[in-house]
């Protein structure tokens, strides 16, 4: 009984942790108008800073350079890193991978609006496909050589980051608490999906929850945590780069 009641709390524990963390690294992604500073427009007019702006890139690696660094150290500390099936190293076959990951984010990331843009002609679109976060936000103004390795660097920490709190180490918590792999899987992509449409909304939480699947998938069949924050990552970056510069 003394072993069981010590699986239970251990489980319990790593939920609690799990929960913690996501807290305080993406809890506020829910409440999209808190901690938003402002900056000048072209009009002179101060507005709210979004993926146009270098003060948004550094806020994200200010904001998730340290989670990563926190949800590593916590994993290792816990049960180490072998636990997880994680290779901090990435191999040679990671970049493949990923580059087929990106074509397949991309492909299903760019289907509906496809989609809508063949069938729904010149019918204004219904308001829940806005995407606050993206629509109106215009071109950088920073000079493009200083900007985009910015937007590459934000993008590939968003990437990896995440994927390795919702892919890798959710997955794993969750498993630890008796949940199938389908069931892991679902959760996992709905909390992520969820995450991004506070913000973005519905549409792009139902996307994100169907790439959250993809992902969540693709780590379950090759554990490869490199092939799917690069694959990650470098959707974000084309995705940003054809709205800011088309």
């Amino acid at each position: 009984m003394s072993g069981r009641m010590a699986r239970r709390r251990g489980w319990g524990a790593g939920l609690f942790e799990a929960a913690l963390l996501f807290s305080v690294f993406w809890l506020r992604s829910f409440f999209p108008g808190l901690g938003i500073g402002s900056v000048a427009k072209s009009d002179g007019i101060l507005g709210p800073i979004g993926p146009a702006d270098t003060a948004w890139h550094f806020g994200i690696l200010l904001n998730l350079l340290p989670a990563g660094a926190l949800i590593l150290w916590t994993m290792q500390r816990r049960e180490g890193l072998d636990a997880f099936e994680l290779r901090p190293r990435p191999a040679p076959r990671d970049a493949a991978g990923s580059l087929a990951v990106l074509a397949l984010l991309l492909g299903l990331g760019f289907l509906p609006q496809f989609l809508l843009g063949l069938f729904a002609g010149k019918t204004p679109l219904p308001s829940w496909l806005d995407n606050p976060l993206l629509d109106g936000m215009g071109h950088p103004r920073a000079n493009a050589a200083l900007f985009l390795p910015l937007l590459l660097a934000s993008s590939l920490v968003t990437g990896y980051v995440e994927e390795l709190y919702f892919r890798v180490y959710l997955s794993f918590r969750l498993g630890s608490a008796g949940l199938s792999k389908a069931a892991r899987i679902i959760l996992t992509s709905l909390i992520f999906g969820l995450s991004h449409g506070s913000s973005q909304g519905l549409a792009a939480a139902l996307i994100a929850c169907l790439l959250g699947a993809i992902l969540a998938l693709r780590w379950e069949s090759t554990k490869s945590w490199h092939e799917i924050g690069l694959g990650h990552g470098l959707y974000d970056f084309v995705v940003l780069v054809a709205v800011l510069y088309s």
